[in-house]
């Protein structure tokens, strides 16, 4: 059995994910902008998706305004 346990195929095109020869996807959601795709995702491969909602780093500064639930992801210097 293949587990994918790290991976973003939501941001990818593929036609037919029962294709993917894994037989789970961990699919990682990196910020408020891709949570409904990965949602969406895990709604038609119910037995093949493992949703992971988070935010990356990397858009931690702009998702904190897109979400008010998620309040202050990164620290500036003063605040370390």
């Amino acid at each position: 059995m293949i587990i994918d346990s790290h991976c973003h195929v939501q941001e990818t095109e593929f036609e037919n994910l029962d294709q993917v020869k894994a037989c789970k996807l961990a699919v990682m959601g990196t910020s408020p902008r891709d949570w409904a795709a990965v949602a969406n995702l895990t709604e038609e491969y119910p037995s093949k998706i493992i949703p992971c909602f988070g935010v990356h780093p990397w858009f931690s500064e702009s998702s904190k305004d897109e979400d008010p639930c998620i309040g202050p992801l990164s620290f500036t210097s003063e605040e370390k």
